[in-house]
This record gives C-alpha cells, structure tokens and sequence, in this order.
C-alpha cells in the first residue's frame, strides 16, 4: 500500500472526524460482480434480498454514518474490461435499501473500489484505467477532484483518523 494524500490536502476535502464507521446492525452487503447484482443479507435470519442492477458491480461500501450504499462497476453493456472511457459508474443508494439507486455518477475510467470520507460527505473512486482516485460530492451529485496515482489503483481505505487515504497499485 502506498500513502497517497497527505493530510494537509486532505484538509482542502473536509475531512474531519465527526462519525464513526457503521452499517445497519446485523446487515451486510455484497458485490456479485459477475452476476449484476447487489445483496442484502440479513444475519439474523439469513435473509437474502438480492437487487439487479446496469453495473458489474465490483465493490460495494456502506457510508461512514450508515445512511447509504455506494456501489462502483462497469456497465453491463461494457463488460467488466469494457471501454473504460465510458462505462463505469457510483451508483448511490438510500438505506434501508429500496431497489434503485438514487442516484448514479459516471466514472470516466474503470472502478474498483469506493469509500467515503468520515462526514459521508465525499466518495473516493479508484479508477484503474487513468491510474487516479476520482472524488465526488455526494450532496451537489458532481465530480470534484482527481488524483494521480501509481498504475491500476484498485483498493482504498481511509485511515482511522481521517486524515490519510491509502491505495493499493
């Protein structure tokens, strides 16, 4: 893993510590990538609920105050190695999960991995294609930065902290 920003810059994305990471109590999410599809599984009973969706979804995050799901893929009609130019996205969905998402972003390149910052304020996208982190307002649904990274950034993880965001070439 390499450390990517440092904390000074991170002060211009406001990324200060006011929540804590959590996801709905006893709920967990996963990417079924090859099969177009998120899952809600319901550790308590095992219940799954499984929503198709227009991405290959690679990786799925709950945001740090819990209140949504990020998802990143490629478009199904790209395919998972599709053009890159134009097929991946961030699809933002409302928990508890209702079926749509509501909201998407274009990803200019091919996503891997997404988090959020500590104030759900900020999603950061992996994009292998332009070896960059791509970062989003999640409240005005826009693009706001792109950071030069190594080749094929794929994982991503923000420090306990808040104050650096690593990824992984």
């Amino acid at each position: 893993m390499r450390k990517l920003i440092p904390a000074s810059l991170l002060l211009a994305f406001s990324l200060a510590a006011t929540s804590v990471l959590a996801a709905p109590s006893g709920t967990v999410f996963t990417a079924n990538e090859r099969g177009n599809s998120i899952s809600q599984i319901t550790l308590a009973d095992g219940k799954v609920a499984t929503i198709p969706l227009e991405i290959s979804p690679h990786n799925v995050q709950v945001s740090a105050d819990g209140k949504r799901l990020l998802a990143v893929g490629m478009n199904i009609h790209a395919g998972h190695h599709g053009s890159g130019q134009s097929g991946g996205e961030l699809q933002v969905f409302e928990l508890p999960l209702a079926g749509k998402p509501s909201f998407v972003l274009p990803v200019a390149g091919h996503p891997g991995h997404v988090v959020t910052d500590r104030d759900s304020k900020l999603a950061f996208v992996t994009d292998a294609d332009n070896n960059a982190v791509q970062v989003y307002e999640l409240a005005s649904r826009r693009q706001i930065a792109t950071i030069k990274t190594g080749s094929y950034p794929h994982g991503l993880r923000l420090s306990p902290d808040g104050s650096s965001l690593y990824v992984a070439n």
